[in-house]
């Protein structure tokens, strides 16, 4: 039964002893009407599926080209943009208050690589909490997923897939492709299969993606399944995993692409509720577990145990069921699939139950944990691709199913009606047909949890509407902290689903939430929280050592100029163990010991300080100043000709504290004596370098004299017929005689004519010459000239 002081307590910060045996029935209609509206009121507060920043790509499908969409939904009037950054793609968001904008994504965005680094990532960002939900389909084949926000991410991932399927030869892989969110994210990957890229099975290979960077492993063959691939990173990821295109369960024959995100094991469960999809007859699900040893019992309905299950970390099971809602406890958290099952094989009650129109195919959704219960729950039912019926799954306590509703209404205005299941019938689970488009869920007392899913003919899809992504299975105690100094700790709870007690030690308790306590002594001291689940009626603890230590100081880098482009080499040395924070100008940020600034800018300069943190205790700072210089712009001007004829040219690039010219001279200016590159290195008085090049050509102006007449008598004595020209680049000369044959032609300037023709002597008389030639004018052009006239030869 529902606690009301401890609800009461989450909220008034004070414990509230209710006799409700006191209170007149309207009374008690006018209480629980107040406990409604406080839950409506802080429900953001623990709904983290919901968020403002997301980031996601799409698998490689069977089918290129294929549809890929997202919807936003949002209970608030929201705004915002969805990128693309490796190609420059954005669009606006504008969503109404629970309606949802469906925005086409660029083909770009689905991966078609194979293990190397990628840019495939879409970013969407809101300025109120939003849901994120991608569908990609293609005729037949098509799948959908919830994106999780950036805060519900994590380091630590299992990948969950399906058996890979092949067809005539062509093989369609189980594969999953890795998202970063932050620059510098260093991922290591443990197989549970071959790869296509080579790697074997248990091999273990590191990665390192900036923000926005994707990279995604296939399996090698038909057999190689990667589920139970380990994925671990120093900084949050999105991991994305599926099936290229899949039979559900091998040999049925309907196939489908499967794609669903993968929650971080932070946030795992140990309590499950697995509803069958509705008119079908049975269903598929996977159960994979992150510890050793982990104990697994399935429940029916009345409490009576089905089976046990003993699982090692990494390691899985398949189980088909039948149309029976069951209940599953574990000792440890577990990661749980539902798959549909392919149209052949789900015995869909489509036509008295033949299926003979194929109702439904392969399709994968991760069920939410019943420690992971949700307010509200905001979804979208798909109507893509060829899709004829939507459902709703939801699981609440049975004992909160008056409060629910669905779209402002009861369940029962849905022909659905609630079934119990679990211990003591204590879960309650419905089965519920909506139309396609937006749904808003509304459970009073600890909440609901659904998923959405749809059939067409050969077609399917579902994923997981929407739950609390709380890490329960890593609460955030501090390491520890300095000698006097106030430590925080905060459970990572929500505190209308938890009450806590953190145990000091020495007789100090505390119920708060988020609590500070002061050590005054070195040394190591054990707290413990105890924190018990109000709508599970379960209590759990954790107990750490936290370390008080003496503040100190560290050595840092000292303070530098540098010029802009350069590489800054910060460091910093404290105690062996330490881990440091950096902060500087333009938001940066490191957590490396001696983090490189490459390629720095004039926005960069300024203070840098840095701290190291040993168990909780931060040294004091340390201020590390860097002054960024501007390089020296030399300015040899554009690339330009001269003339020894007219004179030489010199180069001036400017006045500087150090010059090195191409062939290492090192004056303010240069003499150019003949045509080259040219260039200079120069140093301003911070030794900062520029370069500048110029190109100098000889370009002297062509120039012509051509005589009239010519007497090649043997005396030496204008013999020939030669005009002077000087610079040519090209020379033709040609000679007609009065009826228009040519009889003499040459291209040599330095050869003319000598008054013969086929070795006889031409009589005196008037020729006419063409001379084509081409060279450059005063100011450097080049041109075609065309001369040409009559010349006298005399006897």
């Amino acid at each position: 039964m529902l606690n009301l002081s401890y609800l009461l307590k989450a909220y008034t910060g004070n414990l509230i002893s209710i006799d409700c045996r006191a209170l007149s029935v309207q009374g008690l209609r006018y209480l629980l009407l107040f406990i409604c509206f406080i839950f409506l009121q802080n429900k953001i507060f623990s709904q983290s599926n919901e968020g403002t920043d997301f980031w996601f790509t799409f698998l490689q499908h069977r089918d290129q080209p294929n549809n890929r969409v997202c919807m936003i939904t949002s209970k608030y009037n929201a705004s915002g943009i969805i990128e693309f950054p490796a190609i420059g793609w954005s669009q606006n968001i504008n969503i109404a208050a629970n309606t949802v904008q469906i925005i086409t994504i660029p083909p770009e965005a689905e991966m078609l690589s194979d293990e190397s680094v990628d840019e495939t990532a879409v970013h969407v960002v809101t300025d109120v909490p939003s849901s994120v939900y991608i569908h990609q389909y293609h005729q037949f084949r098509s799948d959908a997923s919830l994106v999780l926000p950036v805060p519900a991410l994590g380091n630590n991932y299992y990948i969950m897939s399906y058996t890979p399927y092949e067809d005539q030869g062509e093989l369609f892989p189980s594969e999953f492709a890795i998202v970063a969110v932050e620059d510098e994210t260093d991922i290591e990957i443990t197989t549970a299969a071959n790869t296509q890229a080579g790697k074997l099975k248990s091999d273990k290979w590191k990665i390192t993606l900036n923000k926005g960077q994707t990279y995604q492993v296939h399996g090698a063959g038909v057999d190689d399944d990667l589920t139970g691939t380990f994925v671990s990173a120093q900084k949050p990821i999105a991991i994305f995993s599926g099936n290229r295109w899949v039979q559900v369960p091998r040999g049925c024959g309907n196939r489908d692409n499967l794609l669903e995100q993968m929650p971080p094991i932070d946030s795992w469960g140990r309590d499950f509720v697995m509803v069958p999809t509705k008119n079908t007859t049975n269903d598929i699900f996977r159960i994979l577990t992150a510890t050793d040893n982990t104990v697994i019992e399935i429940y029916d309905k009345g409490n009576v145990l089905n089976q046990t299950l003993n699982l090692n970390k990494g390691n899985w099971r398949e189980l088909r069921m039948d149309a029976n809602a069951r209940y599953v406890k574990s000792s440890q958290p577990i990661l749980v699939a539902q798959f549909l099952v392919g149209g052949e094989c789900n015995g869909h009650s489509k036509s008295g139950g033949s299926n003979s129109l194929g109702i439904g195919d392969p399709s994968m959704v991760l069920l939410n944990s019943v420690e992971q219960y949700r307010d509200t729950v905001t979804l979208y039912n798909s109507p893509y691709e060829q899709i004829i019926e939507n459902y709703i799954n939801i699981v609440m306590k049975a004992q909160d199913t008056s409060t629910f509703q669905l779209d402002g209404l009861p369940l029962k205005n849905y022909n659905a009606q609630f079934q119990t299941v679990g211990p003591k019938d204590n879960f309650a689970y419905a089965q519920i047909d909506v139309n396609s488009g937006p749904h808003t869920l509304i459970g009073g007392g600890c909440g609901v949890i659904a998923i959405a899913y749809g059939y067409g003919q050969a077609e399917s899809y579902a994923y997981g509407g929407g739950a609390n992504f709380t890490k329960i299975n890593n609460l955030p105690l501090p390491d520890g902290g300095c000698l006097n100094d106030s430590i925080h700790f905060k459970s990572g709870l929500p505190e209308n689903r938890y009450t806590v007690d953190w145990d000091f030690r020495n007789g100090i308790h505390s119920s708060l939430h988020n609590v500070t306590q002061v050590f005054n002594q070195l040394g190591t001291f054990p707290v413990t929280l105890k924190y018990t689940n109000l709508c599970l009626d379960k209590t759990d603890s954790i107990t750490k050592d936290i370390f008080i230590t003496l503040r100190r100081d560290l050595v840092a880098s000292g303070d530098t100029t540098v010029c802009v482009g350069d590489s800054v080499f910060l460091y910093a040395t404290d105690k062996i163990n330490a881990t440091y924070n950096w902060t500087g100008p333009n938001q940066f940020t490191s957590i490396e010991e001696n983090p490189i600034i490459a390629g720095i800018a004039l926005n960069q300069q300024g203070i840098y300080k840095v701290t190291g943190v040993l168990k909780g205790c931060a040294s004091y700072p340390k201020e590390v100043k860097v002054d960024v210089k501007e390089n020296p712009v030399p300015d040899l001007g554009r690339d330009t000709f001269f003339c020894t004829e007219t004179g030489f040219i010199t180069l001036n690039p400017g006045s500087f504290t150090r010059y090195v010219w191409q062939d290492g001279s090192g004056s303010f200016n240069y003499l150019v004596q003949k045509q080259g590159l040219y260039f200079v290195q120069v140093e301003n008085e911070y030794n900062c370098v520029g370069y500048d090049s110029i190109f100098v050509s000889y370009k002297c102006p062509v120039s012509i004299f051509i005589p009239n007449a010519f007497s090649p008598n043997g005396d030496n004595i204008n013999d020939f017929f030669r005009p002077v020209i000087n610079n040519a680049i090209t020379y033709k000369l040609e000679i007609f005689d009065r009826w228009g044959n040519l009889i003499f032609i040459n291209n040599d300037p330095e050869t003319g004519w000598n008054g013969r023709f086929n070795e006889q002597p031409m009589n005196s008389g008037v020729f006419v010459y063409v001379i084509q030639y081409s060279g450059y004018d005063e100011h450097g052009v080049l041109h075609q000239y065309v001369k040409s006239g009559d010349v006298t030869l005399i006897r």
